[in-house]
C-alpha cells in the first residue's frame, strides 16, 4: 500500500479542520424556548357531551406557535401539550401533537393547534355549574417543544372559565 504524499495529507487535513464548524453549526439545534413563541387563542372546557349519563367537560387549548428567532425552526418539532392542576406536582394528563408539519421561517406561525385532554370531569348537574361545583379545580396547560431529544419548555397558560360547546356535525 502506498503512503499518501505528505502535501496531499496536509491539504486533506486543512480541509478536514475548515469543514468541522461547519458540521457542527448545521448539526447545532437553535434553543426553541428561545425561539419559539405560543399565543393562546381560545382555552376553556370543551363540552364533550354525555358520559354515562354525566356532562363530560375537557380542559382546551387552542394556540398557534410562532418562530421569533432568526433562524428557520425544521419541520418534525413534536409539541406536546400537558394540563395540571394549579399548585399539584404532575400532570394530570397530556396530549402529544405531530410534529410541525412543515419548517417555521423567522415570523411564520403555524395555523390553530387544538390539544383537548382526553380526560376532565364529570358533573351531574348542568354545565353552567362546573366552575362552583366543590370538586373543580383550576388547570394550566404546559406547552413543550421536542426536537433531537431535547425537551423545550415553551409556555403555561390557565384554562378559563368557560364552557365550549360541543361541536356539531352540521346535519339538521
Amino acid at each position: 500500500m502506498r503512503k499518501m504524499p505528505a502535501r496531499l495529507r496536509t491539504f486533506a487535513v486543512a480541509i478536514a479542520l475548515v469543514g468541522i464548524p461547519f458540521v457542527s453549526a448545521a448539526c447545532h439545534q437553535a434553543d426553541l424556548s428561545k425561539s419559539l413563541t405560543v399565543t393562546p387563542v381560545l382555552s376553556g372546557y370543551y363540552d364533550a357531551g354525555l358520559l354515562d349519563g354525566w356532562a363530560h367537560l375537557l380542559p382546551d387549548l387552542n394556540f398557534k406557535v410562532k418562530n421569533t428567532g432568526a433562524q428557520s425552526v425544521p419541520a418534525g418539532v413534536q409539541l406536546t401539550v400537558s394540563f395540571w392542576f394549579v399548585n399539584d406536582d404532575g400532570e394530570n394528563d397530556s396530549v402529544v401533537l405531530g410534529g410541525l408539519q412543515k419548517s417555521l421561517a423567522p415570523g411564520e406561525e403555524t395555523e390553530v393547534k387544538n390539544a383537548r385532554a382526553p380526560h376532565g370531569f364529570r358533573l351531574e348537574g348542568a354545565r353552567a355549574d362546573l366552575f362552583t361545583n366543590s370538586h373543580f379545580r383550576d388547570m394550566v396547560a404546559k406547552v413543550f417543544a421536542q426536537s433531537h431529544g431535547t425537551i423545550y419548555r415553551l409556555g403555561e397558560f390557565p384554562i378559563d372559565h368557560q364552557i365550549i360547546p360541543h361541536a356539531t356535525s352540521g346535519r339538521p
